[in-house]
């Protein structure tokens, strides 16, 4: 079993508490679907690095890593998915829909409204019960 390693950025906007989620692109894995930014670690990378790397790339955004949250681990068929979920805050104000199909910033109370991967029900639940951002 190989275990994928990810790293995760629940990115809070500092001014309203919003938290940043991107819609993933038609025909790829979970299109139309909501994610908070994040991907792949690669090999000489922390997690934390990866968090900020992949927001950029994703959502051209810069952001600071304040501390993790959780790791969840994830079963697929062949593989487990570890996720390293991290608080981020926004340095800065605009992102950008780069790699995924939109971007905005939503109410912590209503992330349930949105369709994201199984794999991301207890990040969710633990952001509203902890409004990361109050």
């Amino acid at each position: 079993v190989t275990v994928i390693e990810c790293a995760i950025a629940v990115i809070v906007q500092p001014e309203t508490g919003r938290i940043l989620i991107a819609k993933r692109i038609e025909g790829d894995t979970y299109g139309g679907y909501w994610e908070f930014p994040g991907g792949k670690i690669k090999s000489a990378e922390t997690p934390e690095n990866c968090a900020v790397r992949e927001t950029l790339e994703e959502v051209g955004l810069h952001i600071r890593v304040s501390k993790q949250l959780m790791t969840v681990e994830k079963e697929l068929s062949e593989n487990v998915l570890r996720l390293h979920f991290f608080e981020c805050v926004a340095l800065t104000e605009m992102p950008a829909a780069l790699q995924c199909s939109e971007v905005k910033w939503a109410d912590p109370e209503t992330l349930t409204e949105y369709k994201f991967p199984p794999a991301n029900e207890k990040i969710i639940d633990y952001i509203i019960k902890n409004s990361v951002c109050s």
